[in-house]
């Protein structure tokens, strides 16, 4: 049976916010670099990303969305590559919402089946627009921003939400943390200051990839 996980964001000026729960961990069979774990230099694992766009973003925007998920990942020893490959996780950009989600509120989507994450990843640009509307706070309006500064906003929260969805795929899990990357509530700066953003591992997340190894506090 396939389940869809879904990453959700609560449109407001403060906290979106990503839901539901699934199926339990499973400690994937390789173990790459932690953080803090003291391994010492070891090549990167690479995962590859094989991109369908079916929006309006450019080649230059899917991208940028690579460079932010890679930002996010590249601590931990992953390397995002955007090259072709049979074994590639495919990444579907959509140009609307989920057709199930009438508030436009899912910003991403993994698909799990018999209760493991499959290579399907599927983002919704029409759910960042939204977003990206809805918090303006005190800035330039979203929808008065010059097109490049309008695609630079929507690839920065796909990229952040591409992350997120990857660390599903490679932790094999659907269950979210109280802090960090598979946060349940991920608070606003964390799409936009990836400097300052808590899109962080969990120790626990962390022992995933290198379950025998001490994770530094």
């Amino acid at each position: 049976m396939a389940v869809i996980v879904a990453l959700h964001l609560l449109i407001s000026l403060t906290v979106p916010s990503i839901a539901e729960s699934g199926p339990a961990h499973r400690t994937p069979a390789s173990c790459v670099l932690c953080a803090g774990s003291g391994a010492g230099e070891t090549r990167p694992r690479v995962v590859h990303v094989v991109m369908y766009n079916q929006s309006q973003l450019s080649q230059a925007s899917l991208g940028s969305m690579l460079e932010v998920a890679n930002r996010i990942w590249r601590p931990y020893g992953i390397s995002i590559d955007g090259g072709p490959s049979a074994d590639g996780v495919t990444v579907v950009v959509s140009p609307s919402t989920l057709p199930s989600d009438p508030s436009g509120a899912v910003l991403g989507t993994t698909l799990f089946a018999e209760g493991h994450a499959t290579p399907y990843v599927r983002l919704w640009l029409g759910a960042a627009e939204i977003f990206a509307g809805d918090a303006d706070a005190d800035r330039i309006p979203f929808n008065r921003l010059r097109r490049e500064q309008h695609d630079a906003v929507l690839t920065q929260i796909m990229g952040v939400a591409l992350a997120h969805e990857l660390g599903h795929y490679l932790l094999d899990t659907a269950q979210h943390s109280p802090r960090g990357l598979l946060r349940t509530r991920l608070r606003l700066h964390d799409v936009q200051d990836l400097d300052r953003a808590d899109l962080s591992l969990t120790q626990e997340q962390q022992r995933l990839f290198c379950p025998d190894v001490t994770i530094a506090r």
